[in-house]
């Protein structure tokens, strides 16, 4: 998860988004959510991506359930394949195709 880097610029600090997740985690019936629009710039970018090419604010196993506009997954029980797809159908519409293309790439 990132939340703190935008067109490879840091436009932020992790503020208390890793505190929050791993208080969840921590706390007795927590769940760590982690909630995003799917898309930005008017629905041309792919909020969710194949890949974080800066430093990530929180680890993949700090992403519990994630939700979007088109739904929600919970990450926790899932191996790297169904996190992958999981994510994917929970992108937008437009952008899932070449989210799967993309995934496949990488093996």
């Amino acid at each position: 998860v990132n939340a703190e880097w935008l067109d490879g610029q840091a436009v932020s600090g992790p503020g208390g988004l890793p505190d929050f997740i791993r208080g969840a985690h921590l706390s007795p019936g927590g769940l760590p959510i982690i909630a995003l629009g799917a898309t930005a710039r008017g629905g041309t970018v792919s909020r969710i991506v194949p890949r974080l090419t800066v430093p990530p604010t929180l680890t993949s196993i700090d992403a519990g359930i994630v939700v979007t506009e088109h739904g929600a997954v919970d990450l926790r029980p899932l191996d790297r394949e169904g996190r992958a797809m999981a994510l994917i159908r929970l992108a937008a519409p437009d952008h899932q195709a070449d989210l799967l293309k993309a995934w496949q790439a990488q093996g």
